[in-house]
């Protein structure tokens, strides 16, 4: 399609774990100007997730035994579950593109995809990354405005095992689920440390059986240049200092997905991609940095068409790179970060946790977020996490001229007759709220910080980042 020469406004949010109504918390300032910002805009983008299980659905089983490294699992610990009701107000606050692409859309399996599907049908969401099929979910979806046709494409590089999306066929129904974007690990090492596990794999008979195990997992991987111990992939660098873990991506996933993006461009005056990935660089996860795999498929999607690239899964903010005149947010946090209400869990749950009552959800919830001195720990603990930007694109006769980020906080001051109980039990505990004084500085100062290697320049005027191109 004819890229509009229109004037346009794109504003983005992080993962929305929304689990409560908003009813009680409008009219509260801070609140308000968050819907504002969203409502004033003519598309505005949001990550569910949460999934949105019927009464009956059953949670899915958790991996009892571990053989990846990847943020795999359909849980660690907690599976996140909400009413559906949360779209409405996702859709008051002004949010109408959602992505569903992400690693707890498969915490209810396949029903519970098919049940959020459903009510993202139901209330008549724009929506992309999630289907009853592949073709739904890898297939982009589209917002009329006045300003011109919006696509939106969505895909995650973090799943749960068997919630990747099959298509249909003359003999068999398509499956449930999300749009891969699976990665592939490598090992970089030595020719002297792979030696070394080559002599290990000898020793201890892997060498033997290794055969049995790749080939169903890896048919390829005789042709392959690279040592296998076990099922880990390891190619020769020359020099140590080139040692660590690489990631690649699964070319048959990874041009689905442009194409899609070039499909996108073609029927559409703006094209939006969401990325869920956990990933940070060497293996790391949910982590501020940006692993390059990220970076260049980012890069790819622009390249393809998109307008801008849209990162969440980390909860921590990620850089602002501006590629080609196109904005890439690499993560922007968490949006919602209401766990604490969620009470419908399974008693695995509170197994990994080692909570004997499978009835308190208010023991898990201590367990998960507070060591036995009360101290703050895991996501409670790192400040970083209940810390957001809502960026707003404004686009001018077709071009991208400003960009203004508004510092969004989410774990609020306590009032002193609170400071005795957990922190969740704070009503506005994980709702966002305009992040004012120092503290909003603050968050604009780190983001600020981190752009700067990737060439981004953020101003600061009145509260609020600015970004001119």
């Amino acid at each position: 399609m004819v890229k509009s020469n229109s004037d346009f406004t794109l504003t983005a949010t992080g993962d929305a774990l929304i689990t409560k109504p908003i009813d009680p918390f409008v009219g509260k300032p801070r609140f308000d100007s968050v819907v504002e910002i969203l409502q004033d805009s003519d598309a505005s983008i949001g990550h569910l997730e949460v999934t949105l299980p019927d009464e009956g659905t059953y949670a899915t089983p958790p991996r009892a035994v571990p053989d990846r490294h990847q943020y795999l699992s359909a849980r660690p610990g907690i599976v996140l579950g909400a009413d559906s009701a949360v779209l409405d107000d996702l859709s008051r606050m002004g949010i109408n593109m959602i992505t569903g692409a992400g690693n707890h859309a498969f915490d209810y399996g396949h029903a519970g995809v098919e049940d959020t599907v459903a009510a993202l049908r139901e209330s008549n969401h724009v929506y992309a990354g999630i289907g009853t099929d592949l073709w739904e979910a890898r297939s982009p979806s589209y917002r009329d405005t006045g300003n011109g046709r919006v696509a939106l494409v969505n895909t995650t590089t973090s799943m749960a095992p068997g919630s990747e999306a099959d298509e249909q066929s003359p003999l068999s129904p398509g499956r449930p689920g999300i749009n891969p974007l699976h990665v592939r690990w490598i090992y970089k090492l030595t020719n002297e440390q792979i030696s070394t596990l080559q002599e290990i794999s000898e020793s201890v008979g892997i060498e033997d059986i290794k055969e049995t195990w790749l080939s169903r997992d890896y048919p390829s991987w005789e042709d392959e240049d690279y040592f296998f111990f076990m099922n880990l992939a390891c190619k020769a660098v020359e020099d140590v200092a080139h040692t660590g873990i690489d990631y690649h991506l699964y070319e048959p996933d990874h041009q689905a997905v442009l194409e899609q993006v070039n499909i996108a461009r073609d029927n559409a005056n703006w094209v939006v991609m969401g990325l869920h990935t956990h990933q940070g660089p060497s293996g790391t996860r949910n982590v501020s940095g940006v692993p390059d795999f990220v970076r260049a498929f980012a890069h790819e999607c622009i390249d393809e068409g998109a307008d801008v690239v849209v990162g969440t899964g980390p909860r921590v903010l990620r850089p602002i790179e501006i590629y080609n005149g196109k904005p890439i947010f690499y993560s922007l946090g968490a949006f919602f970060y209401q766990t604490q209400p969620i009470s419908r869990l399974p008693p695995e749950c509170f197994r990994y946790y080692g909570v004997e009552d499978f009835a308190s959800p208010h023991e898990l919830w201590k367990t998960r977020y507070y060591d036995d001195d009360g101290t703050p720990i895991g996501y409670m603990g790192r400040s970083e996490c209940w810390e957001t930007i809502i960026p707003k694109c404004k686009f001018i006769n077709g071009e991208l001229k400003t960009i203004e980020l508004y510092p969004v906080v989410l774990k609020h001051e306590r009032h002193p007759d609170q400071q005795d109980s957990p922190a969740y039990a704070d009503d506005c505990h994980g709702l966002p709220m305009i992040a004012d004084g120092e503290r909003g500085k603050a968050i604009l100062e780190r983001l600020a910080s981190k752009s700067e290697e990737f060439g981004t320049v953020i101003t600061f005027k009145n509260n609020i980042g600015m970004i001119n191109l």
